[in-house]
């Protein structure tokens, strides 16, 4: 993606440069050491989402069926569940979108489980101190 120097024009919204495109020479030099093209990853938020829907259906199916047969407040646990899912998917939204290169699909799913196993044992450790 074009990172255009503040000294030259804005180019449109999603305007992609031709093959062989080359900057009109009368914007001048671009100030040293800028970056001209940068990668960006708009849909990272949303892939990052995609990728927690199958960590948050199985956790809340899974706190559900056991809760109740423990007899444990079913609701409670669903909303820390669906709590922990919703900060793994922004956190990973997050490191996706400044990261500088584009993830594979599967990249999505790892570090959402990664980050998720961290809120858990964080979770864990916080409730053993009491």
């Amino acid at each position: 993606m074009l990172n255009p120097p503040p000294n030259w024009p804005a180019p449109p919204v999603g305007w992609r440069p031709p093959p062989g495109w080359q900057p009109d020479p009368a914007w001048g030099e671009p100030p040293a050491g800028w970056t001209l093209w940068v990668r960006a990853n708009p849909r990272a938020f949303a892939y990052a989402a995609l990728a927690a829907l199958p960590f948050a259906a199985l956790q809340t199916v899974l706190v559900v069926v056991l809760g109740r047969r423990a007899g444990a407040d079913v609701a409670f646990l669903a909303g820390a569940v669906l709590g922990r899912v919703l900060v793994a998917t922004v956190a990973t939204g997050l490191i996706a979108f400044l990261s500088a290169s584009r993830w594979r699909w599967w990249y999505y799913v790892l570090v959402t489980f990664v980050v998720l196993v961290g809120l858990a044992t964080l979770s864990a450790l916080g409730s053993a101190g009491r």
